[in-house]
């Protein structure tokens, strides 16, 4: 199975490409990821003729295990960006760290400025090309790749769902975020974005498809 990853570089791509002069960088999270990039040699790299795609990576993955790893990796790496946890304060404004309020939050944030779209292929997109602008949506794992950024970045324990028509054929994937992130013995709900059902929706307890395996995060 050949994922495409759109991890970091791609948003600097983005903007680079937008701006073609290469200017000032306007985008907090741009700014961020351009501290961590020679940025004068990604400039020459993007002006050679030969490398005008270089906004993408290829790996190869043979299981579900190294699928989801690789999801694990995007939202890991966006939970800890300063401008994601300044997104995730700003989306949670006066929950004043009630957990539940803030899960109610992230959910109505993501539900009113993305849409559930399906791709041709298996594609893994930076939740942060999402918060970006870059994007207007996602599938289900770049959906729950988003989720699980902004509850991490709040320190709200989350965990991948994978389902399927059956334990051999996962085809789906969802977040479940805890309800109290300071009781580890917290029940746990689901936010499932691809369907238009309320929060705690899953598909597994409605026998609609079986569990395959959790992931935590």
């Amino acid at each position: 199975m050949n994922l495409l990853l759109d991890i970091g570089l791609p948003v600097l791509v983005h903007y680079l490409r937008q701006n073609q002069s290469g200017g000032a960088l306007g985008s907090p999270m741009v700014k961020s990821l351009a501290n961590r990039i020679d940025l004068d040699g990604l400039i020459s790299d993007l002006k050679a003729p030969e490398n005008q795609l270089i906004d993408v990576s290829f790996k190869n993955v043979k299981t579900l295990d190294q699928r989801v790893k690789e999801i694990i990796k995007l939202v890991d790496a966006a939970a800890v960006d300063p401008s994601v946890h300044a997104l995730a304060l700003k989306i949670t404004k006066g929950c004043f760290d009630a957990t539940v309020c803030q899960v109610r939050k992230i959910e109505s944030y993501m539900r009113t400025n993305f849409d559930y779209s399906q791709e041709a292929g298996e594609i893994l997109t930076d939740p942060r090309l999402l918060f970006d602008k870059s994007f207007e949506g996602g599938d289900c794992d770049d959906l729950s790749a988003a989720i699980c950024a902004l509850a991490s970045s709040l320190r709200i324990p989350c965990r991948l769902r994978v389902t399927g028509e059956s334990k051999d054929e996962p085809t789906h994937i969802f977040p479940l975020l805890s309800t109290d992130k300071d009781n580890t013995s917290a029940p746990y709900v689901a936010m499932d974005l691809t369907l238009k059902e309320p929060l705690g929706y899953d598909l597994t307890q409605k026998g609609q498809q079986v569990k395959v395996k959790d992931y935590d995060i």
